[in-house]
């Protein structure tokens, strides 16, 4: 997964940041991780019990904003540990390891699955949201798909112009987000940076991004999981042009 970094996000109130809760352009490291975390997170993210977020957005294009209500009673698991999140999705668990999956799972949200990050907040969107999304871009996905949610990302900001593939090939052509928060665009990402991958099968995926013109080179990410009628989400940063 070289290139890649997992990013997190914040809430709707707060000034934009990065997936990792650092201002665009500031803080964190590369590599498949994310770094960590910035200057006030923590060195070693299994020294202590870590108190995280589930980041409920009502716009998938915007995974930075999150709602700060209507999270609450979510189960967050990974590498068998379990929480249970707060109205404003904050939770606490103890790592025990730093390799897996965090899967948030309820009653009136689509599944979210992360890869791990020591410093994160997951990205999830109710049903309801999830819904207006795929019938506006007529999307019916069968038992046994699920879909991956990229960000994009250069320099710290969102990567216009790039388009991205998934391979085993996915049911649908990649949406991007555009002017619309539900009717997004087939071309290429637009000011927010992100892809939405419907219709793939459950396993893995290998996802690459391929910049515009003059903005660098493509980047692949093997192994992203996909899970049956989740949405997984990750963010690949695209190093700048030589």
């Amino acid at each position: 997964m070289k290139g890649a970094a997992l990013l997190l996000v914040l809430a709707a109130c707060a000034p934009k940041l990065d997936l990792n809760g650092l201002p665009f352009g500031g803080g964190g490291g590369g590599g498949t991780t994310g770094g960590s975390g910035g200057p006030d997170g923590p060195t070693n993210p299994l020294d202590a019990p870590n108190e995280e977020r589930v980041c409920l957005t009502t716009d998938a294009r915007q995974l930075t904003f999150c709602q700060m209500t209507g999270a609450a009673n979510l189960t967050v698991a990974f590498d068998g540990q379990m929480a249970t999140t707060s109205d404003d999705g904050a939770f606490t668990i103890q790592l025990t390891n730093t390799i897996g999956e965090w899967i948030v799972t309820g009653t009136n949200i689509v599944t979210s699955q992360m890869p791990f990050s020591p410093s994160l907040q997951i990205p999830a969107l109710s049903t309801n949201t999830y819904s207006d999304l795929t019938n506006s871009n007529g999307v019916v996905l069968s038992q046994g798909q699920g879909s991956i949610f990229v960000q994009i990302t250069q320099n710290g900001g969102p990567l216009v112009n790039a388009t991205v593939t998934a391979s085993p090939a996915a049911q649908y052509a990649t949406f991007y987000d555009g002017n619309n928060p539900t009717a997004w665009n087939s071309r290429s990402t637009g000011l927010y940076g992100v892809a939405w991958i419907p219709g793939l099968d459950a396993g893995s995926a290998t996802v690459t991004v391929t910049p515009g013109t003059g903005m660098g080179s493509a980047v692949s990410v093997p192994g992203i999981a996909v899970g049956d009628g989740a949405n997984t989400y990750v963010t690949i940063d695209i190093p700048p042009p030589l």
